[in-house]
């Protein structure tokens, strides 16, 4: 089954759609940079000229909320969306939603709903104190209010994605199926099926109703009944698809929309899975080169890239038969370790202070201890063998609703010696993405993935980071040809996005310009290039 990545708080760097696991960047040493005005003066974009006419939906889009305070300056309300919209008369569903209010009134543009990526990921748990600081800047603090929501099925809404038990979820995050063999791809085709049908007993309602574009359409009803007659979005990975699919269904309601980590939307699971490859390889192979060159003393890494690359490879293939010994008597699978390997990609950060260590410790001391933290980090997996949220059984849900899979085994079997020719130290983990899915009990929308060009008034913000490995810049580069109504901030990294009150200047000073003016200014400076 394949792995996925999240973004669940402050100290796990935004993660978005993702065939692997991630563990994120802890902001230990960070420090605030001073507000910078604006480049532009700041305004309320004017009043749609188009209407959106739901009659069958116009109780949901007139109610209103209960807003209660939840800690602090914070309030939570729930907004009741038809958990099938096809039958908006029948069941409903609930959605939490937890916000801060700016404290400048008269200068108040709307409300900025905030996406952190997924599909899984909790906008609640990202509305804490410390984490608004990080995601938001003061200048955007100045006109927004700020708000995060659980989508549908996750965390707090009502009824959440429930498929596996503790002990089930370890299991499925510990095994590891050759799929160079039959009888490893005859093993996950009949799990993955096993686990949708568990998902389809334990949520029946939420394993049909998860779908992204249903997410959408919950956005445009959160919109109405927030009071805003445009939608301003920030998205980050999984939540620029999701943003994307708003503006595709609801382009008259775009406001100001910021799309950070683009996931091409048009791209199908194998094209996501081939690219992601590409790019976690390449930033793979930059962690060597800066391993070998910057920490030569402590660098396990030995000889050149290639060497060092291989070594890597050595120890995860010594891992499918031989699993290592770690701490508290549990051991470092295959799977365990590529996902703390690779999680660590996400923020060059933890390249230093999670990676470079574990992997002294299992190459130098045979300790897998160090690789399985970072696995149970991503995982959200507590020491006592317990999980935080649903976030795992909400990504393989959503995603299998946004998926339907692509081609047949003649063509698997292609790509997957293509892809580990290609990038051989990751690609066999990106391979057969579309196995098993045709057996998932609920079929996927053949539009779920598509190509969108949505007829909007005014252009939305694209930023791609040159060495992104989740959302290679690829993904971005293609949604600004497919969106003629948009523009792309280039940024120069190695990070899994870009946006956030630590972020570069001119980041930061285009981003907040664009959310507070709607203008997208140009950068006088190498980190940054807007086309």
């Amino acid at each position: 089954m394949s792995l996925g990545e999240r973004k669940e708080d402050m100290n796990k760097l935004t993660k978005g759609f993702g065939i692997v696991a991630a563990v994120g960047l802890a902001l230990a040493g960070l420090t605030g940079c001073a507000p910078q005005k604006p480049l532009a003066q700041p305004s309320k974009p004017p009043s749609p000229t188009q209407t959106v006419d739901q009659p069958k939906l116009a109780e949901y889009y007139a109610q209103d909320l209960q807003w209660k305070n939840c800690g602090g300056d914070f309030e939570c309300a729930m907004l009741e969306v038809p958990l099938d919209y096809d039958n908006p008369q029948g069941e409903h569903a609930k959605i939490a939603m937890k916000r801060l209010n700016t404290a400048n009134r008269e200068t108040r543009i709307g409300t900025l709903i905030m996406n952190p990526g997924g599909p899984g990921g909790s906008g609640l748990e990202n509305m804490k104190p410390e984490n608004v600081a990080y995601f938001f800047s003061d200048t955007v603090r100045n006109y927004y209010d700020v708000l995060g929501f659980d989508p549908r099925g996750v965390g707090a809404s009502q009824p959440a994605i429930e498929c596996r038990t503790d002990q089930e979820l370890d299991q499925d995050n510990s095994t590891y199926y050759d799929l160079s063999t039959e009888a490893g791809r005859t093993a996950d085709v009949a799990d993955n099926k096993a686990l949708g049908e568990k998902c389809l007993k334990n949520s029946p309602q939420m394993t049909r109703f998860a779908s992204t574009e249903n997410t959408a359409r919950d956005l445009d009803i959160m919109r109405a009944a927030l009071g805003d007659e445009r939608l301003y979005y920030l998205g980050f990975s999984y939540g620029t698809y999701l943003g994307a699919i708003y503006a595709d269904l609801f382009p008259s309601r775009v406001g100001r929309m910021v799309l950070d980590g683009v996931l091409d939307p048009s791209l199908n699971m194998n094209e996501v899975s081939a690219m992601q490859a590409s790019g976690f390889e390449a930033s793979l192979r930059e962690f060597v080169a800066q391993c070998q060159q910057k920490h030569a003393k402590q660098c396990p890494l030995h000889g050149d890239v290639d060497s060092g690359m291989a070594q890597i490879k050595s120890l995860l293939d010594s891992l499918k038969t031989n699993p290592m010994p770690a701490k508290r008597g549990r051991e470092l699978t295959v799977t365990l370790a590529f996902t703390g390997l690779i999680g660590n990609m996400y923020n060059t950060a933890s390249w230093w202070q999670q990676l470079l260590p574990a992997l002294n410790q299992a190459l130098n001391e045979a300790d897998g201890t160090g690789l399985l933290n970072s696995a149970d980090y991503y995982n959200e997996r507590n020491v006592d063998g317990t999980y935080d949220n649903n976030s795992s059984d909400a990504f393989v849900v959503i995603n299998s609703l946004d998926y339907e899979p692509v081609g047949d085994m003649a063509q698997w079997e292609a790509n997957a010696a293509k892809l580990e020719a290609d990038y051989p130290t990751v690609g066999e983990f990106f391979s057969y993405s579309s196995l098993g899915a045709e057996n998932w009990p609920v079929k996927a929308k053949t539009t779920a993935k598509r190509k969108v060009n949505p007829p909007l008034e005014e252009d939305i913000l694209l930023i791609g980071t040159t060495g992104d490995p989740a959302t290679p810049l690829k993904m971005a580069q293609h949604t600004r040809q497919m969106m003629d109504h948009s523009k792309l901030l280039t940024v120069q990294g190695w990070n899994h996005t870009a946006y956030n009150s630590y972020a570069p200047g001119c980041v930061k000073t285009i981003t907040d310009t664009y959310l507070v003016s709607g203008k997208i200014e140009a950068a006088n400076s190498g980190t940054c290039q807007v086309d």
